[in-house]
């Protein structure tokens, strides 16, 4: 589990993974799935979405339904499983973004089915948590990272045993990942969490060369792509009273999820004395519609975050069970911007500081 100091690795950085578990999600449906279509209205005098509003749809045409055969999920565990929400699934853990929220963002595709148990990968496990994710995440345009490059990815991988079953796969353009975990409640069944993973590579495979990431419509200014835009580090040390604070970068692995956050300059920022973290700040371009989504894992309280302007929203969730450590969620514009602290005051602090710099 992670460690109660201050905000020691409670968000961890992007690329800090171990290469063995690059290909572990925590996620379920995306690109449609088997929620209502959030397509924009064809009458004109329907009410126009607000940007950021609505999903990106998958690149392959493919929701839930059409990667697989939903039959063949519930073969892969012990106990019944059924389709859910991997950012609902992963929101009512912690207090990060989601890690799917990347893939999906990128036109990926995430199907999780599972037996209704909270779950993220990003906080270790829930013995109580049974289920199998799926992730589909297409070529980025500029092609794959020199990370990615580094350390081989993507490429077949797989590690399985009765408790935890991880698969990575190439399908043409595309990344594709598969976890299944049984806690202590279920055990899994190898041969049916390949012959889920072959079903959507198959897919895929039909579905043929990927369409275009399209260019949201934002009427916002965009997001920086620096770190001391977003919040000065003098703004850091100041509110958290660390003044050997500065910018850190994690290393090590990498993953789908790694993937797409670079390829969509989602990386966000920390803050760090030595080893342990005093603040960081995460944010999904043109994500509200992910912000949206999560609310219904029921972990986000109102909260007040002074000069948020009309229109915007702020959550804050403090997890007891990861210390007292808490993050402030931003519906910005069309963003998600998430920012924690070593407390609530701190990350509503550091939230307020974020929002005065990036003021529009």
């Amino acid at each position: 589990m992670i460690p109660n100091i201050r905000l020691r690795r409670l968000v961890p950085s992007t690329i800090a993974l171990a290469v063995a578990s690059a290909v572990a999600l925590s996620a379920c449906s995306a690109g449609g799935g088997t929620r209502p279509s959030t397509a924009p209205p064809t009458d004109s005098a329907a009410p126009t979405q607000p940007p950021g509003s609505l999903e990106p749809a998958s690149r392959y045409g493919l929701d839930c339904a059409s990667l697989v055969d939903e039959a063949l999920a519930p073969a892969v565990l012990t106990v019944p499983v059924d389709p859910v929400d991997p950012l609902v699934t992963a929101s009512a853990v912690g207090i990060a973004i989601p890690r799917p929220t990347s893939v999906i963002a990128e036109g990926g595709t995430v199907c999780e089915w599972s037996n209704g148990a909270p779950y993220n990968s990003q906080y270790g496990g829930n013995p109580a948590y049974a289920g199998v994710t799926v992730s589909v995440l297409p070529e980025p345009a500029a092609g794959w990272s020199s990370r990615a490059a580094q350390y081989g990815m993507p490429a077949d991988a797989t590690a399985c045993d009765p408790a935890l079953c991880t698969l990575s796969r190439v399908a043409g353009d595309a990344w594709l990942t598969l976890e299944a975990a049984g806690g202590t409640v279920a055990t899994i069944d190898p041969a049916a969490a390949e012959a889920l993973m072959s079903a959507a590579v198959a897919a895929v495979t039909a579905a043929g060369v990927p369409t275009p990431l399209p260019t949201p419509a934002r009427t916002a200014p965009p997001l920086p792509s620096d770190c001391d835009s977003v919040l000065p580090t003098a703004s850091v040390q100041s509110i958290t009273g660390e003044a050997a604070a500065v910018l850190s970068h994690g290393g090590g692995g990498w993953s789908d999820w790694a993937e797409a956050r670079l390829a969509a300059g989602d990386e966000g920022c920390r803050w760090a004395v030595g080893e342990e973290n005093v603040a960081t700040v995460n944010w999904i371009r043109d994500g509200r519609w992910a912000f949206d989504r999560a609310q219904a894992a029921g972990t986000f309280a109102p909260a007040t975050v002074a000069g948020l302007p009309a229109g915007d929203e702020a959550r804050v969730r403090c997890d007891a069970a990861y210390g007292t450590t808490c993050a402030v969620d931003l519906a910005f514009g069309p963003d998600w911007i998430n920012v924690s602290g070593a407390d609530q005051a701190t990350a509503i602090a550091l939230a307020e500081a974020v929002v005065a710099q990036l003021a529009r």
